[in-house]
C-alpha cells in the first residue's frame, strides 16, 4: 500500500518495510500515553503499529516511544511513551490495515 487514503482521512503507507498510519488534524480520537488519556491523536506523525490485542493497538513514532536501538529499525527519539488507541475508536479499515501490517 503506497500513500493510500483509508476511511475517515487516515492515511496508511509503507516506507521500505515499515508500515505507518497518520491521523488527520483535528481528529476526535482519544489515546493513552504515559498514564493519562489525551485527545486528539497528533497529526502529521507516522505512527507504526507494533502490538495489537483484543481491545487496542500500540503505536510508536519519532518522539513517541522510539528507543535508540529498537528492533524495528525506526529512527528517532524516545520523547514521550508509545501511544495506545482503543480499537473501538478506529475505523475498521484502519484496524485491518494495522493487523495486516503490525511490526
Amino acid at each position: 500500500m503506497k500513500n493510500e487514503t483509508i476511511k475517515n482521512g487516515f492515511k496508511g503507507a509503507v516506507i521500505g518495510s515499515l508500515p505507518y498510519v497518520e491521523f488527520n488534524e483535528g481528529n476526535e480520537i482519544c489515546y493513552y500515553q504515559d498514564f493519562s488519556w489525551n485527545k486528539p491523536v497528533p497529526s502529521k506523525i507516522k505512527f507504526h503499529p507494533i502490538l495489537i490485542d483484543d481491545n487496542s493497538i500500540w503505536f510508536i513514532a519519532d518522539g513517541y516511544g522510539v528507543f535508540k536501538d529498537n528492533k524495528y529499525g525506526i529512527k528517532g527519539t524516545y520523547g514521550n511513551g508509545k501511544v495506545n488507541i482503543e480499537i473501538k475508536d478506529l475505523d475498521a479499515d484502519v484496524v485491518e490495515y494495522c493487523k495486516a501490517n503490525c511490526l
